[in-house]
């Protein structure tokens, strides 16, 4: 078959109801040739695999508003930490979309994401938020995060070699809720640049906050922390190498 040749997978081209399902059976392989892949599905459930090769993958949900996880199962379409190791798409994947749901993001683990280029987590619908919760999560090649509403940090995020890139209001609304809110004692740790950025709320530690990254820290908007007498500690050069 033919490189270069999209392959878009429509499971549920009605847009109603819970039927709308992508199998993937357990050791069957879906590959694309070096080809994009776009998903429009209710759920994935990515028992076999999917290649994208060295091009990018894009999933999202056919009908508007519904949630998303990547780690966790309890939204409407997940992304289990398991089938997230199934996927490789060298150029990244970008989960979600304008007129998708929150997205929740617990638990993703290094090896489980290290055939993924930088994923981009769109959160973007009006009313759509970003959270990090249960666990640590760690991006083998970063992360980027933009949501309309919020991102709430309730756990570690770091990456290995790659960016982390949080834009909590990526509408740039007038809206007091359109925060990062990160809870007390979290460590976010980039494998090169680490940006944070919310146009109308800031960026909001509730406690201690430790930000490091090997290639720089860029702060966009306001940092304003919720309490006194919690250490911030920020260190925009951790491997001690370079300019």
């Amino acid at each position: 078959a033919a490189s270069n040749k999209a392959l878009v997978i429509n499971a549920d081209s009605d847009s109603t109801g819970t039927s709308g399902t992508l199998t993937v059976a357990s050791t069957k392989t879906v590959t694309s040739n070096k080809s994009d892949v776009t998903i429009t599905a209710f759920d994935i459930d990515m028992v076999g695999s999917l290649t994208a090769g060295t091009k990018s993958l894009v999933i999202h949900q056919a009908e508007a508003s519904l949630t998303i996880g990547l780690g966790t199962t309890a939204t409407d379409m997940d992304v289990a930490d398991a089938e997230l190791g199934r996927l490789t798409a060298d150029a990244g994947l970008t989960l979600g979309s304008s007129t998708s749901g929150s997205i929740t993001v617990a638990s993703v683990t290094d090896s489980n994401s290290d055939a993924i280029g930088t994923p981009t987590l769109l959160a973007t619908n009006a009313a759509a938020t970003v959270s990090f919760v249960t666990g640590a999560s760690v991006f083998n090649k970063g992360v980027v995060v933009q949501a309309a509403k919020g991102i709430a940090v309730q756990q570690d995020v770091s990456s290995v070699d790659g960016p982390i890139s949080m834009d909590g209001d990526s509408n740039d609304s007038a809206n007091s809720l359109d925060t990062i809110a990160i809870v007390d004692g979290s460590v976010l740790t980039s494998g090169t640049v680490l940006t944070l950025a919310a146009t109308t709320g800031g960026i909001v530690p509730a406690g201690k906050l430790t930000l490091a990254a090997k290639t720089g820290v860029y702060i966009a908007d306001a940092m304003t922390a919720a309490a006194s007498n919690k250490a911030l500690v920020i260190n925009a050069d951790s491997d001690s190498t370079g300019t």
